[in-house]
This record gives structure tokens, sequence and C-alpha cells, in this order.
């Protein structure tokens, strides 16, 4: 989850760290991209596809009621990986 990640960034940043750590997590929150663009020790964070979620849940659920049986067992919905190269942002 990005609060932890963002709460560990801000603590990296203190004038007491001098080692350099990296930190990746997972949500995508507006929050954690601003800090990936601004070239802080956050490095990267997954965005799941809620929308494509609700849509297959919807679907699901809807298949369920009409008693039509699962064509599989698993769905997969891939996520976004959201890094300074894929927001274009060079960090010296």
């Amino acid at each position: 989850m990005d609060e932890p990640a963002i709460g560990a960034v801000l603590a990296l940043q203190s004038e007491y760290v001098t080692k350099r750590v990296v930190v990746a997590s997972i949500d995508g929150s507006p929050q954690a991209v601003e800090m990936i663009k601004a070239c802080t020790p956050l490095i990267g964070t997954v965005k799941p596809n809620f929308a494509r979620i609700a849509q297959l849940t919807v679907a699901g659920i809807s298949d369920s009621f009409a008693n039509h049986p699962p064509s599989t067992s698993e769905l997969k919905v891939p996520a976004l990986l959201v890094t300074r190269e894929s927001l274009g942002v060079h960090c010296g």
C-alpha cells in the first residue's frame, strides 16, 4: 500500500539517513505518483485497474444470479506499473 511507503520516504528524507534506499509500493495513489515525479526514494507503484475489476465482479454476480456457471475459476486483470520512466521523469 502506498501510505506506509509514503511514510518510509518521509523518514528517509530526514537529515539523519545517509544511506541510499529505494521504496516501491502498490495502489497508485496520487500522492505516491507525485512523490515518484519529485525524484524521492519512492521509485514505483503498481496501480490496479479498479474499474475493470468492478466490471468483472458485476458481470460475475449477474451471471451467478442468472444461473450461468463461471467460464473460469480465475480472472486476471493487468495492473499498471508507474515509474519515473513511465511518467517521463528523469532524475539527476
